[in-house]
Parts: C-alpha cells; structure tokens; sequence
C-alpha cells in the first residue's frame, strides 16, 4: 500500500506522465503511416497515462481499485511499444 509519504509525489509524476501522453498524440511527426492502425499507439500510451494519473488520485483507502489501475496502466504502457514494433515490421 502507497503511504501518505509517497501519495503527493506520485500525483505530480502522473500529471507530468499525462501531459507527456497528450504532446505525444499531438505530436505532428509519427512513427507510422499506416492509416488508423497508427492511432493505436497513441491510444495505448493515453490509456497508460490516463489509468496512472486516475489510480494516482484515488483515496488511499482504496488500495485494491488503486493496484488495479496501476496494474492496468502497465499493461497499455508495455502495449504501446509492442504495436510500435509491429508497426515497424508491416511497414
């Protein structure tokens, strides 16, 4: 379980995570030229970000829905490169 201690600075890492997400689905240059399939990503990194900063705001009372978030969050996060890296090869 997060402590008191750790709930502050977490809550500023998920907003500075976020705001990384949103200049990256914003960013005019891309890795893909795929048509939609290169929105994936995007997609994949937003949801990281925006399941990090919602767990990072939870009550800390509610230690399970926050574990889940961040658990969630992971798997976007090591999604996102794994559809880039299959981009790479369709191309």
């Amino acid at each position: 379980m997060i402590s008191q201690k750790l709930h502050n600075p977490l809550r500023i890492v998920a907003v500075v995570y976020f705001l990384f997400a949103i200049a990256y689905v914003v960013m005019p240059v891309d890795f893909d030229r795929i048509g939609w399939m290169g929105y994936v990503d995007d997609f994949f990194l937003f949801m990281s970000a925006f399941t990090f900063l919602h767990g990072a705001f939870q009550k800390p009372e509610r230690a399970f829905i926050r574990r889940q978030l961040f658990m969630l969050s992971a798997v976007f996060f090591v999604l996102c490169p794994v559809w880039i890296l299959i981009l790479t090869v369709l191309k």
